[in-house]
């Protein structure tokens, strides 16, 4: 799967797939940190996840 947070005009947008699945409002300050977690579904609790080729790019006008 693949996942993608973006943050545009004061909103979290979470695309999982290319879909979006939710928005979060934006924080002032921003945040120091930026967690990923993974949760089961409650179906198998032996449930592995991996996260890999994590990417961050800032995005702004041009200086």
């Amino acid at each position: 799967h693949e996942l993608r947070v973006e943050n545009q005009g004061g909103e979290w947008l979470a695309y999982l797939d290319g879909e979006l699945f939710g928005i979060s409002p934006d924080e002032e300050p921003p945040p120091l940190e930026f967690r990923l977690a993974a949760e089961t579904d409650g179906k198998d609790e032996t449930a592995t996840a991996w996260f890999s080729d994590v990417i961050l790019e800032e995005l702004g006008p041009p200086r």
